[in-house]
């Protein structure tokens, strides 16, 4: 197999997202350094970054590309210490991103569909932003940043919710499924999943190709948290009375209109089918 030799640089090698595309690079033979928190896991192709010191951070000479997976992406956490959480999703992102554009590296940033309103309609990559919660006035904050920017080699992806192998909270419910034991979810919550592959297709479609611009992706449709509770039952031949029910006052989701041709028929469900049929469930 060919390896393709464009370095790329993913900030944030330990993150859900940093380790799904150095799992998938890996496979694929395509050349990256990845970068983690944890002093032991340093070696020559998996560099340490830490946000406490990012102006000391060299940026290797190959690079070509980067990838921002580097974030608090708690939504509470940054409820909570919004001072201490923007001084990092915001502050000391959009300066790092500088230097990435000034040194002519390739910008890929990961923002979210909590961008927009909620309200389970859909949105389209022009539709004007109204971000749900602190996490995601960030998330807009270096969108922002980025679109005001005198260079123009980046590209922002907006996702939907990305539902990855070792999902916890679904895992958790499989779990119990099997020991026949209740457990709670939130009745109405819905999301427009994708699975973690179909994402990884995307960044690749987009930074490998040189695709600058605004791309969302998520499912075209939304599925409840009860619809996907009904589903493991089903598959684990579990009693519909194992399911207890938690409400929000609100419900939040946005619908991402993809302006990928490849990505607008991607079917909520067929997410949740390629989690369980991955985690061998069916």
């Amino acid at each position: 197999m060919k390896i393709i030799k464009k370095d790329i640089l993913i900030l944030g090698g330990d993150s859900k997202l940093g380790q799904a595309i150095i799992h998938n690079f890996k496979k694929a033979k395509i050349g990256f350094i990845s970068t983690t928190r944890d002093i032991n896991k340093v070696y020559k192709k998996n560099i340490f970054f830490d946000f406490n010191n990012f102006q000391d951070f060299q940026i290797p000479k190959t690079i070509k590309i980067v990838y921002f997976c580097a974030s608090i992406t708690s939504k509470n956490i940054c409820e909570k210490k919004k001072k201490q959480t923007r001084n990092i999703n915001v502050i000391k992102t959009c300066k790092l991103i500088e230097k990435f554009l000034n040194l002519n590296i390739n910008v890929i940033y990961f923002s979210t569909n909590l961008v927009f309103s909620g309200n389970n309609i859909p949105f389209f990559y022009t539709s004007k932003l109204s971000p749900q919660n602190e996490y995601a006035l960030q998330k807009t904050m270096v969108e922002k940043y980025l679109n005001n920017q005198k260079y123009k080699n980046y590209s922002i992806i907006r996702f939907g919710k990305i539902i990855f192998k070792n999902d916890k909270l679904l895992l958790n419910w499989i779990e119990t499924i099997k020991k026949n034991l209740q457990f709670y979810i939130i009745k109405n919550r819905f999301i427009s999943p994708i699975y973690f592959t179909q994402a990884i297709e995307v960044i690749r479609k987009i930074s490998l190709n040189n695709k600058f611009g605004i791309y969302q992706v998520s499912a075209k449709d939304s599925v409840s948290y009860l619809e996907i509770a009904k589903l493991f039952l089903k598959v684990l031949k579990g009693k519909s009375s194992l399911i207890k029910f938690r409400k929000l006052k609100k419900t939040y989701n946005s619908i991402l209109i993809s302006n990928i041709d490849n990505y607008k028929t991607i079917n909520s469900k067929e997410a949740i089918k390629k989690f369980l049929l991955e985690n061998r469930i069916i």
